[in-house]
């Protein structure tokens, strides 16, 4: 079954982030980096009640050439979102996205039982945990399903493109 529940994937965006310190001497500002993407991710995660706790980048290269893609970590409660960052041009100009959706695993399983009831046509519960969880696409996480008799089962979600459709399937233990 395909479906989209609450994977939140987020942005795209272009920054001048540069902290100049001479004619020649351009560098990416971090900090900057680091706030921008907090507030960016803030506006997105904020429509489903969560806020960015912390962002860290890899600081290895201070003056990084146009092309040059590094990673930074979001946390958001328990998950860290990874954030790939570009570096677009010699004055620091970058773009960053997520590469992993962020999931709420108590409100998937509850996001998940109606449809899972109408393709298996009983009535189940699913259980996916508790937490928040951030998954690349191809990725999967899988959720416990219980029918009305007791039997168990396995759901295995499996996640789309970041701008795509996630897909799931159960099978019995």
């Amino acid at each position: 079954m395909k479906m989209k529940i609450a994977g939140i994937a987020a942005l795209v965006s272009l920054v001048p982030l540069t902290s100049a310190c001479g004619l020649f001497d351009t560098k990416l500002d971090f900090d900057k980096l680091e706030s921008q993407i907090s507030d960016k991710l803030d506006a997105e995660y904020s429509k489903a009640g969560y806020k960015v706790d912390s962002v860290s980048c890899d600081k290895s290269e201070s003056k990084p050439k146009p092309g040059a893609v590094f990673t930074c970590d979001a946390k958001v409660k328990d998950a860290v979102v990874p954030v790939k960052v570009t570096v677009r041009d010699k004055d620091m100009n970058v773009d960053f996205i997520t590469t992993a959706k962020l999931y709420d695993l108590a409100k998937s399983g509850t996001q998940l039982e109606p449809e899972v009831s109408a393709k298996l046509n009983d009535k189940v519960t699913v259980d996916c945990g508790n937490g928040l969880k951030a998954v690349e696409p191809d990725k999967s996480y899988t959720c416990k399903v219980t029918d009305s008799s007791g039997a168990k089962g396995t759901l295995t979600y499996k996640v789309g493109p970041m701008d795509g459709q996630d897909s799931w399937e159960v099978k019995p233990d």
